[in-house]
């Protein structure tokens, strides 16, 4: 790829401090709540969800794809129907869009699958989810990516399970650059909630109290339209709880030996945390970089730069833009590029 081509592409480091970094190169946002990747904050959402994905095999965990339409027949049976109805998006008041998968995944494993109840099953899902963040909200659906593992499992394996699963999710905060996270201890329906600690100042989060909702820093709004967000020094990243219940309401040959729990992560989040926690060392982690390889061409070097790229595109930008070769350098070194090729002045690449 050239930079040339590219949208939303900085010019120099000075251009990438805190605030603008993330709203004016990485995630655009558009509505009350809404957001979409520009093509810089894609390739770090792909460097993510590959870390997350070479985990969760070496974890044993199996992925699985769920369709975006649902029927909501499903939810009625669970018995959660009622509570949400208001905040999905219904078609024909037969389908929504996909809320959540928990319903979706025990229907699948009830009538299409075989359900192996002598041994713990997990898999996990990355995809996008559409409902209302609080019900207290009704009609304004929301879209996120989430990243949710599920586990059916007996109650005898129910702390092993929970101390696997955590695990798994510390390696992959630590793959990303951040592992200082904590875990306060709170009561049911949840097990475990990763939160990520700001300490570079008050003003890193906002909180809607009517909604109970956690906003990304920069919006001064929240969809239900309260404009008294709170200032937060931490950010839930994703919560581990009992579905159990879902389990017995749907009659998947139901004990009460048997456990099924939801551990969610939200992607946005994610990439937000470690985002946070990458500018705080000066430079992105090399997990996050955008590319591998960069090419740093002047005019004089220009020509022999597009021979070497034509040869090595994978996973390759030639940054051919009319800027000084020193802010490119500059700026890719704080992208967390690993391999910086130079073509300046006829000099050889070093």
């Amino acid at each position: 790829m050239k930079a040339s081509n590219m949208l939303f592409l900085p010019k120099n480091v000075s251009q990438c401090n805190d605030s603008d970094f993330v709203k004016n190169y990485l995630i655009k946002p558009f509505e009350k709540g809404q957001v979409t990747f520009t093509p810089l904050g894609s390739r770090m959402v792909k460097n993510v969800t590959r870390i997350f994905e070479d985990l969760a095999d070496a974890y044993e965990l199996q992925r699985v794809g769920f369709p975006l339409i649902r029927p909501i027949s499903q939810w009625k049976e669970s018995g959660r129907y009622s509570e949400y109805q208001n905040g999905v998006f219904k078609l024909d008041d037969q389908y929504i869009l996909a809320a959540t998968d928990e319903e979706f995944l025990i229907d699948m494993m009830r009538n299409r699958g075989n359900l192996p109840y002598n041994k713990d099953t997990l898999v996990y899902d990355i995809g996008h989810r559409f409902r209302d963040g609080s019900v207290r909200q009704p009609y304004l659906v929301k879209a996120f990516i989430g990243m949710p593992i599920y586990t059916l499992n007996s109650s005898k394996n129910q702390d092993f399970v929970i101390e696997n699963i955590t695990n798994l999710y510390h390696n992959f905060f630590n793959k990303l650059g951040f592992g200082e996270l904590y875990e306060p201890k709170i009561d049911k329906p949840y097990y475990v909630d990763f939160i990520y600690p700001f300490d570079r100042g008050p003003d890193k989060g906002t909180y809607c109290d009517p909604c109970s909702k956690y906003l990304w820093y920069f919006m001064k709004e929240c969809e239900c339209g309260n404009k008294n967000l709170k200032p937060v020094r931490g950010l839930s990243l994703g919560v581990i709880s009992d579905k159990s219940d879902i389990l017995k309401a749907m009659k998947i040959n139901y004990s009460e030996d048997m456990k099924f729990n939801s551990c969610g992560l939200g992607l946005n989040r994610i990439l937000y945390a470690s985002i946070d926690n990458c500018l705080k060392n000066g430079q992105l982690n090399e997990s996050l970089a955008p590319f591998k390889n960069v090419i740093v061409c002047d005019k004089e070097g220009h020509e022999d730069a597009l021979d070497y790229y034509n040869k090595n595109r994978l996973d390759t930008l030639l940054d051919d833009r009319k800027i000084s070769s020193a802010d490119k350098v500059e700026l890719w070194k704080f992208m967390g590029t690993p391999n910086i090729i130079e073509y300046v002045s006829g000099n050889k690449p070093q």
